[in-house]
């Protein structure tokens, strides 16, 4: 169960993978300028968060989804989204040909 305020030791944990995504992260970016400034953003909210503990504390639930957001986060900083899979991509067979945008202007260019 998830208490309030957490454990140090899961402010420990969750530290430590978050540093250790941060750097998979930044192993291979593509853009790496791009995950720099990402990151330092990254760096200011997790500072704010400990500056503002005494003040502010959170719930170990909001840590760890602090934690979760930061994570899937990194993967975005990483500059590879374009090439995670999509619902929405372009098509190919005949449900491409059938579309209703396909067939009016097919009959409109013809005519």
């Amino acid at each position: 169960m998830l208490r309030y305020p957490p454990s140090r030791r899961l402010l420990i944990v969750l530290g430590s993978l978050l540093a250790a995504a941060v750097l998979v992260s930044g192993w291979g970016a593509h853009y790496p300028r791009d995950w720099i400034l990402e990151n330092a953003l990254v760096a200011a909210f997790v500072t704010y968060l400990a500056l503002t503990w005494k003040r502010l504390p959170l719930s170990a639930g909001s840590c760890v989804l602090i934690f979760v957001f930061l994570c899937f986060h990194e993967v975005g900083a990483t500059g590879r989204m374009p090439k995670f899979p999509t619902t929405r991509g372009p098509r190919t067979g005949s449900a491409a040909r059938s579309t209703p945008c396909s067939a009016s202007s097919a009959t409109t260019s013809t005519g």
